[in-house]
């Protein structure tokens, strides 16, 4: 199914990754949509899975205080969730009032993850439409 660009940036102006990743991207539900508490190093953030690809689940986070996480703590979130959920993810970090999104894929070369891509999107930017045509199902 060729990707519907107009969708793809209504979704990401809206901030709804579910129907982007479901409807317009074509990837699996979820296997749970449950909403989780994570904590690292003292600080609370929620997790709830979007979806999933062959294994790879797409994870919306948010803290506790509606800030994207620091580099450092996004690598820590990130280490946190491959022990507990998967070893392969894409992890999209959201402000409160869902205005800012960080998107944060790790590669991974045997034991060794290295951030790989960091992609900001706010509520007018459309910038990662572009990149959607790498990724699996479009």
């Amino acid at each position: 199914m060729p990707l519907d660009f107009q969708k793809a940036r209504d979704w990401l102006n809206q901030f709804d990754f579910h129907n982007l990743f479901i409807d317009e991207l074509g990837w699996q539900q979820p296997s749970s949509q449950k909403v989780e508490s994570l904590e690292v190093e003292g600080t609370s953030y929620k997790r709830k899975r979007i979806a999933e690809m062959a294994g790879v689940p797409v994870l919306e986070i948010t803290s506790t205080d509606g800030e994207i996480p620091k580099a450092d703590d996004r690598t820590k979130i990130h280490k946190a969730i491959s022990e507990v959920v998967s070893l392969e993810n894409l992890l999209i970090f959201v402000n409160g009032d869902r205005t800012r999104s960080l998107w944060y894929w790790a590669k991974r070369e045997g034991s060794k993850a290295y951030p790989r891509t960091e992609t900001r999107v706010s509520a007018s930017q459309t910038l990662l439409t572009r990149q959607f045509e790498a990724l699996p199902g479009t």
